[in-house]
């Protein structure tokens, strides 16, 4: 079942798999940071930019606020320097959620999402949608690791249960 602790620990572990990245996008060429990979949303830019746009979007429905966002595709952040202050603002946002908003009550609670991709509504419990909202991240931060690893970039670990304490 997924808990306040659930989201918790997924918000901790967001926040440190993006301080890596963080750290391997501050090493990288211009070229390196926007030229295309073949990923879902093209560039290593474009895919760190969709991981913003995504998290941005559910973050606005768990929390009641109108979206701000329509384009999965739009390149939000152009620069690395924009890019890295955005996720890190985002990534203490969603740690604070999670640590001061979410209760077990309205984890079990249903919600009429209306999904711009598919143009339909569907009720689910926001547990479901929170736990969309983790394996999300953690989907397309797989591309930029795989990404940063043929660019010779050693990414560390990623395994939850090596989680820093």
């Amino acid at each position: 079942m997924v808990d306040k602790n659930y989201c918790q620990v997924m918000a901790k572990y967001n926040h440190w798999q993006n301080q890596n990245i963080i750290l391997a996008v501050k090493s990288l060429s211009d070229g390196a940071w926007s030229e295309s990979r073949g990923l879902f949303f093209d560039s290593i830019q474009g895919t760190v930019n969709h991981l913003i746009y995504g998290d941005m979007v559910w973050f606005e429905v768990f929390t009641s606020k109108p979206r701000s966002l329509t384009n999965p595709h739009a390149v939000i952040y152009p620069s690395r320097d924009e890019w890295i202050a955005a996720r890190e603002k985002l990534d203490q946002q969603i740690f604070d959620w999670a640590n001061n908003q979410v209760t077990d009550a309205w984890l079990s609670e249903d919600y009429n999402f209306f999904s711009n991709a598919y143009q339909k509504y569907i009720t689910k419990p926001n547990w479901l949608f929170v736990t969309h909202f983790f394996n999300h991240q953690i989907h397309h931060r797989s591309q930029v690791t795989t990404a940063l690893h043929q660019l010779g970039i050693n990414y560390g670990v990623t395994d939850l249960p090596w989680i820093p304490e």
